[in-house]
């Protein structure tokens, strides 16, 4: 995790979460975030998710998914995934009650009060 702080990047969280079939959802500074925020969020989710079901139709059109078509599937639906994770837990940072973010070195997403 230093190496990945230092770096500035999700990559090392990216992959360990892929390879462990779940998804990494950076959290956004809170203070920085608002409704506006959240339905951009909405609309590059809905963008996100054309682009993956217009592929799933294309790879599948034909009956066959190939090793290459079956490893983009699975990246585009990554990526669908974690932005609907990171939508839910924004939402819930902006208007849940009781939301407290845990200290950053913990990892973990928050914790009710």
């Amino acid at each position: 995790m230093l190496l990945q702080r230092a770096g500035g990047s999700n990559h090392i969280a990216d992959a360990v979460a892929f390879d462990s079939n779940g998804v990494f959802v950076k959290l956004p500074v809170i203070e920085q975030t608002g409704n506006k925020e959240l339905l951009f969020k909405f609309n590059e989710l809905l963008s996100v998710l054309g682009r993956f079901a217009r592929f799933h139709n294309e790879s599948t059109s034909e009956g066959v998914l190939d090793s290459e078509e079956t490893w983009r599937m699975k990246a585009k639906g990554y990526r669908v995934q974690a932005m609907v994770a990171e939508i839910m837990v924004v939402t819930e940072m902006l208007f849940g009650r009781g939301w407290r973010p845990r200290a950053r070195s913990s990892g973990c997403l928050g914790e009710q009060l």
